[in-house]
């Protein structure tokens, strides 16, 4: 099920396998460029510029016929924001002069912004109840007597760390729930 390839309007598809690529690229270039972000307790997260740099790789293989110059305005228009729920529809036109830039900046980025956020958040919670699971585990182990710690300073700085982060598991999600996959 993971590799299964659903068809686009285009006659083609892509694959678990195609996105996991396009993401480990992004994270594992992220890291290569910048030092800071490979000491980072998990590099492996992707922050909202990132996410936005994913979504650019893909629309060309969503849309393979297309020109080059629209087919990420297009993944917008007709894959993202028409099935984000609580979004403000604005009618655009591929054919309008906007830029890219103008539209991540100012006609979408709110929408855009709010999608990444619901993701994050679903990565967060995701991380504390894993965290959580830890803790009651240690309980088991050490018999539930006596002091255990709720979790390791280490722990909760890597937590703080990846607030507002998304992971694999999220990014997934997000490609499932608006059907690039």
């Amino acid at each position: 099920k993971d590799c299964q390839m659903i068809k686009k309007k285009q006659g083609v598809g892509l694959t678990s396998a195609d996105l996991s690529v396009v993401f480990a690229s992004e994270t594992q270039r992220k890291k290569a460029e910048n030092k800071t972000m490979a000491k980072r307790a998990n590099p492996n997260l992707m922050t909202y510029s990132e996410f936005l740099n994913v979504l650019m790789v893909l629309a060309p293989k969503v849309y393979p016929k297309e020109d080059p110059d629209t087919v990420f305005q297009k993944l917008l228009l007709e894959n993202i924001l028409p099935l984000a729920a609580h979004r403000i529809i604005h009618k655009v036109s591929i054919a309008d002069e906007e830029g890219v830039e103008e539209l991540l900046t100012v006609t979408f980025k709110r929408g855009l912004e709010d999608l990444f956020d619901y993701y994050s958040d679903v990565a967060d919670r995701r991380r504390k109840l894993l965290a959580a699971q830890e803790v009651q585990d240690t309980v088991k182990l050490k018999g539930g007597h006596g002091q255990v710690q709720v979790t390791s300073k280490q722990r909760a700085k890597e937590l703080r760390d990846a607030k507002g982060l998304i992971g694999y598991s999220e990014f997934m999600n997000f490609c499932q729930d608006f059907k690039l996959i």
